[in-house]
């Protein structure tokens, strides 16, 4: 029952799941500690994952048993039958059904400004910003004009326009179409 209550899409997400979250996310193995803290946000929604330690140093026991429980019954977010805001909703960064290449993406210099300039977190905000690349007023340049990368530029501060939302085309590349 944990297990199916921890699913449950955002608008639904219990308030025990968010911390759950947080929990899993400082609990990982050395594997894992590349993944900056910031963008670990749910387990089964990114390619990272959690400690399975049961010495008493990983995590709470009722989550090792919920974690054990959905890996025995091979238990993952099928996309078919999420919604499409659900979907637009999930996490960008070490998104679970992207392939391996966007992890070297995650640590480029353009993915940082992403993170930090832009606030890209998700999947809806990669691709509105992706999208601005398709304006008719919109020039392949570095030094566009147009309103909307005046209007970024102005609000992000951000110094590389064209190169943040090539990067986040690139990312959106990685993950397959549904």
């Amino acid at each position: 029952m944990w297990a199916k209550n921890y699913l449950k899409t955002s608008k639904e997400h219990l308030q025990w799941a968010y911390f759950a979250d947080e929990i899993m996310a400082i609990n990982v193995p050395k594997s894992e500690e590349g993944v900056s803290l910031n963008l670990r946000i749910n387990p089964l929604m990114q390619s990272w994952c959690t400690t399975t330690r049961k010495d008493g140093k990983g995590n709470p026991k009722f989550l090792q048993d919920m974690m054990g429980a959905i890996k025995r019954y091979n238990v993952c977010l099928e996309a078919i039958t999420l919604t499409w805001e659900a979907l637009q909703e999930m996490p960008i960064w070490y998104h679970e059904e992207a392939n391996l290449r966007i992890r070297l993406l995650a640590k480029s210099r353009a993915a940082l400004c992403l993170r930090n300039n832009h606030q890209i977190r998700t999947v809806g905000d990669t691709k509105d910003l992706a999208g601005k690349l398709t304006k008719r007023d919109h020039k392949r340049r570095a030094a566009c004009q147009c309103g909307d990368c005046r209007a970024i530029r102005q609000h992000t501060g951000c110094e590389a326009l064209y190169m943040c939302t090539n990067k986040a085309s690139e990312l959106l590349e990685t993950l397959p179409e549904k």
